[in-house]
């Protein structure tokens, strides 16, 4: 999928000088005079007169259609104008026009800067305000802002932490904050705001309020997704939901799925018509239209992948990057959707493909249910399954190609997968707020003529996708592979020192999944554990249930916690819509005056429960929290708790994940002190590992995290050996806990 490319819902032109209006039978055509600029995100205007086009320079341009004139520009004051403007959007009065920024200004601390401007004076636009958020930029359509249809509030969707903000125009205060989902907008009427969360489930809330109106609509079984992408009709009848290779079209109000849409290369939904019945995707190099009542394409345009409909539904636009197209509906049908190229550019001297050693896998999901499984692995790294595969790159032209490795994580022979079938679940490291990179050391590989190397894949895992299957039947498995190679090829890249950036794409292979049965695996040691604290029963309602998944959700906290615990508790409570509650009484009972004013630390963490979260910060005091009612109650621990009772156990499936054959190059450095090299191994394989400290401080040893521990090269090791291996020099071992692999003293 190309990440550079985004649709607007209202329609769109780009950032010339000015528009050239050709015959009437023609195509209007704009072309972009700035060759170091692009066109990014693009929206008319309510009466369709006005086209705004946002740019890769953080640039707003607004023109005359009809007269095509540049009426005026937006540069935004804030923060690096070599950032961009992913979604550019009008108020329906027509008078205000918000921009979505992503520069450093904002994304410094994780954040998106979401900008208000007063148009109402057009060729003086004038910044009203600017609301901070923390929205992932790298998730599709959760850029999306949307203006309710009296013009008076903004929504906006903070999708990794599940929080929807509102926020109202006339004062630019917040007007709400909630929990609910990763994308939001308003129905047609405005009685209604209506969201998605992460696994597609619907929800309709009460304008201005967070009562829920009926009860969520969640696909069940039927439907297994991770939304990257949620484009919400205009009419309000639909709301299309992406996860980057297959589309679900559902009735915005029953949640039944109308259409699912899949092609043999990616596909995200982008835009909707007016009335809801056609949907506009960005596909490979280029634009679908699909009929939402059929399913079938009706018509193609190759182009960068900008695209949209008027609000009258009366013209079309797309781009392809540097010229704007604008059309008139129903667009008569051009091209079609053609099958991937196997390289990219086509000149690429090399070809990959899977090599299937075994084609048919027991479905094993450690005893849960296909809905329990896919919930389950939203937020957490489960292991995806393991399979039998080698991935064969072979030179086919009559001279030597080098292929480079360690060129910041693009190494041509590490493929990047993704799964299709009706069971398939793929789920983008983005998404979870993790990141993967991998620091290797540079390498070339050298293939002769007709040459080939081939790496053997164990797993459905890559840096940046992870691939399950969670029903038995048929399944297609897609590949591609990134890298650099010289020499270079015409219409490569640049990658430097005569290499250039080329992809190649494996033709896909079938894999069948069967019913039942155990993938057998090596028998593990079992760490014996209790269940996780923090469960006094209540009534099952809907507020509990919610309560429950944002402990169940993942948190970033980038800089870590280091402050009076009240604070900390504060901290939580605003960010995540919780309801905390310190017992005071029942602290001093046992003598703990103050509680609030004791100091507690976390490390910076990334894509961790919150639930996991707060143990580690309520270990130190002692504590534990219980859920009474609707709130969550910090409350003293009747005897110490260590981190090994407090969570889970690891689940069979986690624990095979430790006997994952793993290749590590390079090594860890002599001398790197023990937390930086859990820290840095677990990003290699993708797994958590964290240093309990408070387990060394009871066992009297200090500054743990300061000992020195190397580990060489490893070639195809399983994981526990690496790990039994680095920790053994620091006198220390592990254990599994549910999502999270526990250093803790020997013995222990």
């Amino acid at each position: 999928m190309n990440s550079f490319v985004l649709l607007c819902l209202s329609c769109a032109i780009s950032a010339g000088h000015f528009l050239q209006i050709p015959a009437a039978d023609k195509p209007m055509h704009l072309d972009l005079n700035d060759k170091n600029d692009g066109i990014r995100s693009l929206a008319f205007s309510p009466d369709g007169n006005i086209v705004a086009a946002g740019t890769f320079k953080n640039k707003v341009i607004l023109w005359d259609v009809k007269k095509g004139l540049e009426l005026s520009r937006i540069v935004s004051t804030d923060g690096d104008q070599n950032g961009y403007l992913p979604y550019v959007v009008f108020s329906n009065d027509g008078k205000r026009l918000a921009t979505v920024h992503d520069i450093h200004e904002f994304s410094r601390e994780g954040r998106a800067g979401i900008q208000v401007w007063d148009i109402s004076a057009i060729r003086e636009p004038r910044r009203a305000y600017t609301f901070r958020t923390h929205m992932i930029m790298g998730l599709w359509g959760v850029w999306r802002v949307a203006f309710s249809p009296d013009s008076k509030t903004l929504v906006a969707a903070e999708p990794n932490e599940g929080t929807i903000r509102v926020w109202e125009l006339a004062t630019g205060k917040d007007r709400l904050r909630f929990h609910g989902g990763v994308a939001a907008s308003f129905s047609a009427d405005g009685r209604m705001l209506i969201t998605v969360d992460h696994d597609g489930t619907i929800h309709h809330w009460g304008t201005g309020t967070t009562k829920r109106i009926g009860p969520s609509i969640d696909a069940g079984t039927r439907d297994f997704i991770h939304a990257e992408a949620v484009v919400f009709g205009p009419a309000g009848r639909h709301v299309a939901i992406g996860d980057g290779f297959t589309t679900w079209v559902k009735n915005a109000a029953s949640g039944r799925t109308v259409q699912r849409l899949s092609l043999p290369f990616s596909i995200v939904p982008m835009a909707f018509s007016p009335d809801d019945s056609t949907l506009v995707a960005l596909a490979k190099d280029g634009i679908c239209l699909f009929s939402v009542e059929t399913g079938k394409e009706l018509a193609w345009r190759s182009g960068f992948g900008v695209s949209a409909c008027s609000n009258m539904g009366q013209r079309f636009a797309w781009s392809d990057g540097s010229s704007v197209f604008i059309e008139r509906m129903p667009l008569k049908p051009a091209g079609k959707g053609k099958p991937p190229p196997s390289t990219d550019p086509a000149v690429v001297p090399l070809e990959a493909r899977l090599i299937v050693s075994k084609k048919e896998y027991a479905l094993d999901l450690g005893g849960l249910t296909a809905e329990e499984f896919s919930k389950g692995i939203q937020f957490s790294y489960t292991p995806t399954p393991l399979v039998d595969l080698t991935l064969e790159l072979r030179n086919t032209s009559t001279k030597p190609v080098t292929i480079r490795r360690g060129d910041g994580g693009l190494d041509l022979d590490e493929p990047y997968f993704w799964l299709v079938g009706r069971g398939a679940m793929n789920i983008s490291h983005w998404a979870r707020s993790v990141s993967v990179a991998v620091d290797r050391k540079s390498r070339s590989i050298l293939l002769g003529p007709g040459g080939s190397i081939r790496r053997r894949v164990g797993t459905l895992f890559s840096d940046s996708q992870s691939c399950y299957w969670l029903t038995p039947g048929e399944y297609t498995l897609h590949a591609h592979c990134y890298g650099a190679i010289s020499p270079k090829p015409e219409g490569a890249s640049d990658a430097g020192e005569g290499y250039g950036y080329v992809s190649l794409h494996c033709p896909p292979v079938k894999l069948t999944v069967l019913t039942g049965g155990t993938v057998s695996a090596d028998p593990l040691e079992k760490t014996p554990g209790t269940p996780r604290l923090g469960a006094v029963v209540t009534p099952d309602d809907q507020e509990l249930r919610e309560l429950r998944s944002k402990l169940s959700k993942p948190v970033t906290l980038d800089l870590g916690l280091k402050a009076p615990f009240q604070e900390v508790v504060s901290f939580l409570a605003e960010r995540y819509d919780i309801d905390f509650r310190i017992d005071e009484p029942a602290f001093k009972k046992i003598g703990r005056n103050n509680i609030g004013m004791s100091k507690v630390q976390v490390a910076p963490l990334v894509g961790i429960n919150l639930d996991y979260v707060l143990h580690v910060l309520l270990e130190s005091l002692d504590a534990t929290y219980e859920i009474r009612e609707t709130s969550l109650w910090i409350v003293p621990a009747r005897k110490p708790l260590p981190l090994t009772d407090r969570l889970a156990p690891a689940s069979d499936r986690y624990l095979r994940w430790l006997y994952t054959l793993f290749t590590l190059k390079p090594g860890i450095a002599k001398g790197t002190p023990l937390e930086k090299a859990v820290e840095e191994l677990g990003d290699r394989v993708g797994m958590t590992i964290v240093l309990d400290r408070k387990a060394f401080e009871r066992a009297g040893i200090k500054d743990i995290d300061k000992r020195p521990v190397e580990l060489a090269e490893q070639t195809e090791v399983r994981f526990s050996m690496m790990l039994r291996e680095l920790l053994r020099q620091a006198d220390a071992t592990f254990v599994a806990r549910f999502g999270v692999i526990l250093v803790v003293p020997v013995g222990k």
